[in-house]
């Protein structure tokens, strides 16, 4: 199975949180594992019908506007933090937290918006070599429909439904998943550019 990639282009801009409003974005979302394939076996096993919740807060954010997989008809903003703060919760706390989210740094959100019905999206991303985790949404509430002055999106608060999450262990061949839950981004307008 091939790596997902990340492409962002035109970095224009970056903001420091600490402002007194918290950090410009945090990712919170929680969902069972319903997709289980591969050959294994991985240390991510055990998470096999279990729910893995997360947070991930973004400190400081670098902005693009524009990314490769633009068209004439959708458009996308990425924002991207290095290093990202993510954090699991729950009864499976150690095992995600260990195996999954401390190997991850460098977390990207793409906001994706198109003139045309359907086709808008929101990812919540993070790779390395031998692991990519990403959360694709396609569900997006009337709040996540602003655009810059530019006509780029610019992320907002909102709860993404319509998501799928994909978690591959490229070492062990072993895909984790779930292809219906929801994603909440939290943003503080003040913190990003």
């Amino acid at each position: 199975m091939p790596q997902m990639k990340r492409f962002a282009v035109l970095m224009c801009c970056a903001a420091c949180g600490g402002g007194s409003g918290g950090p410009p974005v945090t990712a919170t979302t929680s969902f069972a594992v319903t997709t289980f394939s591969g050959n294994g076996p991985s240390p991510l096993d055990p998470l096999k019908d279990q729910t893995i919740s997360i947070q991930v807060v973004f400190p400081s954010i670098d902005t693009a506007r524009g990314d490769e997989s633009d068209t004439t008809d959708c458009i996308s903003t990425v924002v991207s933090s290095f290093p990202a703060e993510p954090t699991a919760s729950g009864a499976t706390a150690d095992l995600v937290q260990t195996q999954i989210l401390d190997m991850l740094a460098y977390w990207d959100i793409k906001l994706q918006l198109c003139k045309t019905s359907g086709g808008s999206s929101i990812t919540l991303h993070s790779e390395i070599d031998s692991l990519n985790l990403a959360f694709g949404c396609l569900g997006l509430p009337a709040s996540a429909f602003v655009r810059t002055s530019s006509g780029y999106p610019e992320l907002t608060t909102m709860t993404a439904s319509h998501c799928s999450a994909t978690i591959l262990d490229v070492v062990n061949n072993r895909v984790l998943g779930n292809q219906d839950f929801t994603v909440d981004f939290v943003t503080n307008k003040a913190e990003i550019p």
